[in-house]
């Protein structure tokens, strides 16, 4: 979801792990996994050598898209059928609270990594 989002439909591994919150070798192993069934393919970055960069494929998107109306109807089904209209209104601005304090302290995390880091890998 993270690659069908991002620019060109690619990201650095690191970047993509963090976005998954996973570690970079849990997410390289995955990315891995799906090139060998021809969903995303591999390369170096053209800005850093170092990094290895995870882009989606024509294949990649078309699975994810077809997993789409089945993910909705469980999340439908599994939350939000068990909701009233005003617990659901609640829920969202609670999780809206939620996402704008990991954004924030997504932010803050990702400057202290790159200053002690010297950049991404």
């Amino acid at each position: 979801m993270h690659l069908s989002d991002a620019d060109d439909q690619r990201l650095i591994i690191g970047d993509l792990a963090n976005l998954c919150d996973l570690s970079p070798s849990r997410m390289s192993r995955l990315v891995d996994e799906m090139a060998q069934r021809g969903l995303v393919s591999e390369g170096r970055s053209s800005d850093d050598g170092r990094c290895i960069v995870a882009t989606l494929r024509a294949k990649g998107l078309k699975t994810l898209k077809a997993a789409y109306p089945k993910q909705l109807r469980n999340v439908r089904r599994r939350v939000f059928d068990l909701l009233s209209a005003e617990e659901a209104q609640r829920l969202g601005q609670g999780l809206s609270k939620i996402r704008d304090a990991l954004a924030e302290g997504d932010s803050e995390r990702n400057c202290e990594r790159r200053e002690s880091s010297g950049g991404y890998t």
